[in-house]
């Protein structure tokens, strides 16, 4: 009467150890007997999560991990299989077989598999899709023939041969897979690789990984499993404290097993608080609501510590592009993301030790939507002692009558509405500099997207002029992701989630890039260093105007020589149209939402305040000038 059976593998490295992973066993499951399994995470809420002897704290620990790590290999689970009444005795014995046979040996696979971190999707490191998949497109019909017929003929050669279903014979074929796995026709242990994982979830690591097989089969004990070093698992910088993985998971499926019913679900409503307190007769509600404490921060909250690397990699960016000078008075955009509090706290450390006075606060633009909420920043601000600017603006209502109806792009209408509250803040309270948060993957991601799906080659800029008054910076240019990630997550800074209430589908095109780019540096360790000297032409005004610079005459270049490392000049609005639009290729909408164009009845929104001086007539214009001749010396 069982319609889908639900089970886990322990690994065998001690008691009661490690866990295989539930996408691997179904991998290994289908691969060697043909056994369609699939790997299900706890999705029966409360009761699968106590099976798995989850409690409720540790339940929030793997959710808050894998939201700020984005590892969603992490997800505990089952494995799980299908009975239905149109199987056979035979096909029984064979699924029998099959989890038998992977429960005993299943591990020693282990090193011929990889895993994706951000998917929690394994393969055999030889697989492709063009080797277990026949596709339409290599299908070529004869027209002066029959085209189904040539098209089955096309399809039956390319079916391998019948494969032997008996129970007994599937498991003497996987025995010998078992020992030709690591012949040099498959997969050399010399030559296996694996993701490592982030150090800050070690204390969640439930399941084995391919490095501890690996180390196993080169070891003189190679059938007892145990773990690897830490150092092949985890991605440790060298700053980074020393990281401590268990031998046993934080998982205890066995712990259920002595119980009756009743027991079990007594047990399940107690440890996750789902039994409330009955009404009592003659409860009212109060005719005042009490009023709340206002809350309270950690310590690491408000005083984050921070690795000199970090600290260091903001440093050098401010100072090889000139973003912050004396006297500037700094507004930091703060959406409440990991990025933006991360750079906020770096530029309130840098404040007090850098050699130069500046002054720093935030604002923070509220598209007054109920999916996003920042109002815990101005608390978290007030705690701080940040000057707190919280810009209120109905952008979604305001995109319904206002929002071009030949190009309905909802981010790209945002985002301007968003930089324009901002520029007018700056102008209204006399602040200088706009901080950014965006990091190198951001700036990579960027230069991938415009690359292939707008035909261009550009990114954001490090540092530019965006209007007379007004200069926008970047100082997570040197950053990684998962070092802002890192920050964030050690000093529990009040991370809030920005759900575009436009958007209801994940951001497919950019998630893709995001995979795309962790494959590459899979494979290519130093990708994102590469991809930083590659992009520095594009992210850097001062290399991209050289070719103005070199058209000048002696003297021009001396004028533009002092004021570069004065005040810089002021560019044209191709700058602000070329960042704006490689920001706008990261949004949820596509790579084509920077092409939008707005409505006469967004101008006064975007320009904010008016500039007497640039209201005055423009000059006429110059004359072009004849190409310069430049030698390559």
């Amino acid at each position: 009467r069982t319609g889908t059976l639900s089970f886990m593998i322990r690994y065998g490295n001690d008691s009661p150890g490690l866990y295989l992973h539930y996408q691997f066993v179904a991998a290994v499951l289908n691969d060697l007997f043909g056994v369609q399994a699939r790997g299900g995470c706890a999705c029966a809420g409360p009761y699968a999560q106590w099976l798995m002897g989850i409690s409720a704290e540790l339940s929030l620990d793997f959710e808050e991990s894998m939201r700020r790590t984005a590892e969603e290999v992490l997800r505990p689970g089952f494995v799980r299989v299908g009975v239905h009444w149109a199987m056979t005795d035979e096909d029984l014995e064979v699924l029998r077989a099959a989890v038998l046979w992977v429960a005993e040996n299943g591990w020693k696979l282990l090193a011929a598999y990889t895993f994706d971190r951000e998917t929690g999707e394994w393969l055999h490191r030889l697989d492709t899709p063009e080797k277990r998949r026949i596709w339409l497109s290599s299908v070529r019909a004869n027209p002066t023939e029959s085209p189904i017929a040539e098209m089955e003929s096309a399809v039956l050669a390319k079916t391998p041969l019948a494969a032997p279903r008996e129970a007994e014979t599937l498991v003497l074929e996987a025995d010998k897979a078992l020992r030709q796995a690591y012949s040099s026709a498959q997969v050399a242990l010399s030559s296996a690789k694996w993701p490592a994982l982030s150090s800050s979830s070690a204390h969640l690591l439930w399941f084995a990984l391919p490095a501890d097989v690996a180390e196993v089969l080169r070891s003189p004990q190679p059938d007892k499993p145990r773990v690897a070093r830490e150092a092949s698992v985890f991605a440790v910088g060298p700053e980074d404290p020393p990281v401590q993985r268990p031998v046993h998971s934080v998982l205890d499926a066995g712990r259920c097993s002595s119980r009756s019913s009743a027991a079990k679900i007594s047990a399940v409503e107690e440890d996750f608080d789902l039994v409330l307190p009955p009404p009592q007769d003659g409860d009212e509600e109060p005719d005042a609501i009490p009023r709340m404490a206002p809350p309270s921060f950690a310590k690491c909250m408000l005083r984050p510590k921070m690795t000199k690397q970090l600290r260091g990699l903001v440093g050098r960016a401010i100072a090889d592009f000139s973003m912050i000078r004396e006297g500037d008075r700094v507004l930091v955009g703060l959406s409440g993301g990991k990025d933006s509090l991360t750079v906020l706290h770096i530029l309130l450390a840098l404040q007090k030790s850098a050699p130069i006075h500046f002054e720093v606060a935030a604002a923070t633009v509220d598209p007054m939507t109920p999916e996003y909420n920042p109002a815990p920043l101005v608390a978290y601000m007030q705690a701080m002692g940040v000057e707190y600017h919280m810009l209120s603006k109905p952008i979604i209502e305001m995109a319904k009558t206002c929002l071009d109806p030949k190009r309905p792009s909802i981010c790209a209408f945002c985002s301007r509405m968003k930089r324009g509250l901002l520029y007018s803040c700056m102008r209204d309270r006399g602040y200088s500099v706009l901080v950014l948060g965006q990091h190198l993957d951001d700036f990579a991601e960027s230069f991938f997207m415009s690359a292939i799906h707008n035909g261009l080659l550009r990114t954001m800029k490090a540092h530019y002029r965006a209007q007379k008054d007004v200069r926008v910076c970047r100082p997570l240019l040197y950053v990684r992701e998962s070092q802002a990630a890192m920050f964030a997550r050690e000093n529990q800074l009040p991370v809030i989630s920005d759900n575009c209430p436009a958007c209801f589908s994940a951001p497919k095109e950019r998630h893709k890039t995001k995979l795309l780019l962790a494959s590459l540096e899979y494979d290519y360790p130093q990708l994102f260093p590469t991809l930083l000297r590659t992009m520095r032409p594009l992210y850097s005004v001062d290399t991209a105007e050289k070719g103005d610079w070199m058209a000048k005459s002696d003297d021009e270049r001396e004028e533009g020589a002092i004021q570069k490392h004065g005040e810089p000049e002021l560019q044209n609005t191709t700058e602000a149209v070329e960042d704006e639009g490689a920001e706008l290729v990261l949004t949820k909408c596509g790579p084509g939402a920077c092409e939008v164009s707005l409505d006469p009845c967004l101008e006064t929104e975007l320009s904010g305040p008016s500039d007497s001086k640039m209201e005055e007539e423009p000059e006429e214009p110059e004359e072009p000038e004849e190409p310069v001749a430049v030698s390559r010396e």
